[in-house]
């Protein structure tokens, strides 16, 4: 599981609200004898392990909120239990409490402690999951149980097209993703990732790029008993995303070297989140972001997700011709 990759807009408007304060909701900083848990994560059966973040809400009254931010002490359990469980099942799973800077998840910088990064692993294999069990978070401290939340796994899916390694995209002809279906999906994001080398004919060096670009972000489920589910992104997206993030200049010639595809599908918790957050904004909503959390007894966000990958996609000729031609992308200097 990644900590913060896709859909990730929850994780950063989650995190980024006024430690999750709202008129009815309100819990702050400061909430000395209060025994929160905050918590953040996905459990993705494409991955090989699980990691979920697990932290408490803290403050004293007379100190700096951004100080007690920095102290490891304040921000995470020294005696937390994490583990997981079947909901027709009594055993459970203990998670193993790990640094996630030594993990290869370090954290950004902010006003959060950055080392070190506790997380909460398992190894996905130690689950023996297939997707659609429901499956509980329980967390404890001293025996007793401060924080529970229940989802359901999502089932592995395979992306049907593009089948062939060349792709058609220009003019009149979109990029068409075609993916099965998965139980307990309800939306899904599309991500592409562009592989271009640029030479530069000044000095005659080369060097390689990659353009991640999500180009469907939080598309429904059409719902039904429909085998797949569909996205199409037209070539001018394609034009109008390339020209906005390379540079023009007459010194750079650009080879569109491979194009890779990840779709991520995410469950009902994303669908719940993104209703709160719409509800609340325009001119009728709420002065304050809303405060969402499926966490009974705490706050954060517990999720199903998955998500599928297919590498190595090239640009057909005439695809690349109208790269090369398009009033938005001609002066890129794109060339086969």
């Amino acid at each position: 599981m990644k900590i913060i990759k896709h859909f990730g807009y929850i994780a950063v408007v989650l995190l980024s609200l006024p430690i999750f304060s709202s008129c009815h909701n309100k819990v702050d900083l400061i909430e000395e004898g209060h025994d929160i848990p905050v918590v953040y994560g996905f459990i993705d059966l494409a991955d090989t392990a699980q990691y979920l973040r697990v932290m408490r809400v803290f403050g004293e009254e007379d100190k700096s909120a951004l100080k007690l931010a920095k102290t490891a002490e304040e921000i995470y359990y020294n005696d937390a239990e994490v583990s997981l469980s079947w909901a027709d099942n009594v055993n459970s799973v203990l998670l193993t409490k790990v640094d996630g800077n030594k993990e290869g998840y370090k954290r950004d910088t902010g006003a959060l402690l950055e080392a070190p990064n506790y997380l909460y692993k398992i190894k996905t294999d130690e689950l023996d999951l297939k997707g659609g069990e429901s499956l509980i978070l329980h967390i404890r401290r001293q025996g007793a149980e401060i924080g529970k939340s229940k989802i359901n796994v999502l089932r592995p899916f395979s992306i049907r097209t593009p089948s062939d390694l060349e792709v058609t995209w220009h003019g009149r002809a979109p990029l068409s993703i075609k993916w099965l279906s998965t139980p307990f999906a309800k939306v899904y994001d599309v991500k592409l990732v562009f592989h271009i080398s640029e030479h530069n004919l000044s000095n005659g060096d080369w060097s390689n790029r990659e353009l991640s670009w999500v180009a469907i972000r939080g598309q429904r489920r059409r719902g039904g008993s429909r085998l797949y589910e569909r996205a199409s992104i037209t070539s001018g997206d394609m034009y109008r995303y390339l020209s906005g993030v390379l540079t023009e200049d007459r010194n750079i010639e650009r080879v569109m070297t491979g194009l890779d595809i990840t779709v991520y599908a995410g469950g009902q918790e994303f669908v719940d989140f993104q209703q709160v957050l719409l509800a609340n904004i325009g001119l009728t909503g709420a002065l304050e972001l809303p405060l969402f959390s499926n966490i009974d007894g705490g706050l954060g966000v517990f999720a199903g997700k998955y998500h599928v990958e297919t590498k190595g996609h090239l640009l057909s000729g005439a695809s690349i011709d109208s790269l090369r031609m398009n009033r938005l992308t001609s002066k890129l200097n794109f060339t086969k």
